[in-house]
């Protein structure tokens, strides 16, 4: 909604708090946006429906979505099913910044800084989510709940639900649907005081769940699938702790710690639950998929991030024998992925050994563990010669359960075989043409997952990672805008697979102009110019893609949107 000013955002925000502060009890979101709608002046635009959500008005979404920065400043509780709080912290606020521009740019001051590691703001913020672990230090408190005949249908569907799918999404429709009622609004009532209910049996009224929205906007809840162990009664026994599609606990690794979770991932990635559940249905499938896109969309990133949730590691720090990344190029061969004869010299003598190559490794571990996932993750799969890389894998990637004997092997040695726990995920530059292509015996074998910067107009990556990162409303409004200017022009003078990626603008110089400059100058320019070396007219191109052209073209247009 760049046609949303930043001054307006902030009277909107500033009224939902000032409204909540006179209810010390808290409310209903539909009711602090009834009582915003009924005392303060709503531009006319944003009475008009939001073409994203049907159900919604354009300023219902504006203050659900920016009071985000007033929930990381620890000013604003929402416990995610629709009733909101004003923590003392927030009313100190009111008092010391009156305005409502005040208000909204200290709370994203603090939201920023949040982002960037200040540990008493995210310690104030995240002290809710704490709080909802509650199962995990003491899970007898859990199984107190499980027992006790105090919940309601409703707040037992939805804890069975939630445990039955970890990690996953669970709606109210989900639970009508289990419950067999017609309306799911008799399930949210139902769920309503289920705090007061927890607060009787275990001592605590935080939901074992955390709070997110579905596709369409609407309420949902995931659980933990460590505390989707507990609740399933696979507490005691770590090899049989497999939370599907979520990190798991390997028995074998002895690991102690946890993998990421789904909401980790999504938010290190910028990408939604919808993306992820599917790219796990898809891996699971056909065990192998293709990240594709042009350069710059974040394909080698999200891959090797992905595997790690896929297989149970953390998202940062050093990976285990779980994950193994590779990149393919032009030298790269059959003997380096899986087997081949290596010169080795010892005591001045020369000798030749067969060596297991970096795939065969990996299946001979995955052979051993049948219970753990395996990931190898092939960056720039299409610049190797795949063909001669892979061999018997062609065939071997399609028939899990077949055999070969490799052409290196004795006679009596074992058969080689890809164990079923083993996926492979490669990445695949749509733009270089100089590369090989996947050919149709290779691109059956696997799916493919394009990830592209902009869709139907939107830039749906950048404008997460911006309002993630707390950029303000203005400047957001301007990188999104030049950013869905610039790859409309080359969409129509090279197609999508020429797209630039989001990851250039990913970047803290989009702050300021000079950065902005920088970037244009540095990175985007040097890239279109390769795009276009071939043009006759490529001087008289690049012109249109500069920095001032497309600024004179926003401004113009008096909205960012209008520069597609």
């Amino acid at each position: 909604m760049a046609d949303v000013t930043k001054a307006v955002v902030a009277d909107l925000c500033h009224a939902a708090c000032e409204v909540l502060a006179e209810h010390p009890e808290g409310m209903h979101v539909r009711d602090i946006l009834q009582a915003v709608r009924d005392r303060y002046p709503i531009p006319e635009r944003l009475l008009k429906e939001n073409p994203k959500s049907p159900r919604q008005l354009r300023f219902h979404y504006v203050i659900g979505f920016h009071t985000v920065a007033e929930v990381k400043a620890g000013w604003l509780a929402k416990d995610g099913w629709g009733r909101w709080n004003l923590t003392e912290r927030g009313r100190e606020a009111l008092q010391r910044y009156p305005t409502a521009q005040e208000f909204q740019a200290e709370a994203a001051r603090l939201y920023y800084q949040w982002k960037h590691g200040n540990d008493e703001i995210k310690a104030n913020a995240k002290a809710d989510t704490a709080d909802r672990e509650w199962p995990l230090e003491d899970p007898t408190k859990l199984l107190a709940v499980k027992s006790s005949d105090r919940l309601n249908p409703a707040q037992r569907a939805l804890l069975e639900l939630a445990s039955r799918h970890p990690g996953q999404p669970v709606t109210t429709e989900d639970i009508a649907q289990e419950l067999g009622k017609e309306n799911r609004y008799q399930v949210v009532a139902d769920l309503h005081g289920f705090e007061d209910t927890l607060q009787e049996i275990a001592g605590t009224a935080y939901w074992p769940v955390e709070f997110a929205k579905d596709a369409n906007g609407e309420e949902a809840y995931i659980m933990d699938p460590r505390i989707a162990a507990i609740w399933n009664g696979e507490q005691g026994s770590q090899s049989t702790l497999l939370a599907d599609g979520a990190h798991r606990a390997f028995a074998q690794k002895g690991q102690t710690e946890y993998g990421a979770s789904r909401q980790h991932l999504i938010e290190a990635t910028n990408t939604t639950v919808e993306q992820i559940a599917e790219l796990e249905e898809l891996l699971e499938t056909k065990r192998q998929l293709i990240f594709e896109g042009p350069p710059g969309s974040g394909k080698t990133y999200i891959a090797e991030k992905f595997a790690r949730y896929f297989t149970g590691n953390l998202l940062e720090g050093p990976r285990d024998e779980h994950v193994t990344i590779v990149q393919f190029h032009q030298s790269y061969g059959y003997e380096d992925f899986i087997q081949g004869i290596r010169p080795q010299t010892e005591a001045g003598h020369l000798s030749y050994v067969l060596q297991d190559g970096i795939f065969k490794d990996l299946c001979k571990k995955a052979g051993k563990r049948p219970d753990e996932r395996f990931v190898v993750v092939i960056d720039e799969i299409n610049r190797g010669n795949i063909a001669r890389i892979f061999g018997e894998l062609l065939l071997l990637l399609e028939y899990r359960n077949e055999e070969v004997r490799l052409p290196y092997d004795k006679p009596d040695a074992p058969l080689f075989t890809i164990p079923p726990n083993v996926y492979v995920i490669g990445t695949m530059n749509t733009a270089d043409r100089s590369l090989a292509q996947i050919d149709y015996a290779l691109r059956r074998r696997f799916y493919f997952y394009a990830f592209l910067p902009v869709v139907d107009g939107e830039a749906p990556y950048l404008e997460r990672w911006l309002v993630a990162e707390g950029i303000p409303a203005d400047v957001r409004n301007l990188v999104l805008g030049l950013f869905i200017a610039i790859n409309k022009r080359v969409a129509d003078q090279l197609g999508e697979d020429f797209l630039v990626g989001h990851s250039y603008f990913m970047n803290p110089d989009v702050l300021t102009e000079e950065g902005r400059e920088r970037i244009w100058k540095r990175a985007i320019l040097p890239l279109l110019g390769e795009y276009f070396h071939n043009r006759q007219n490529r001087p008289e191109l690049l012109k249109g893609f500069s920095l001032p052209t497309l600024l004179t073209a926003l401004e113009a247009s008096g909205k960012p949107e209008a520069a597609m």
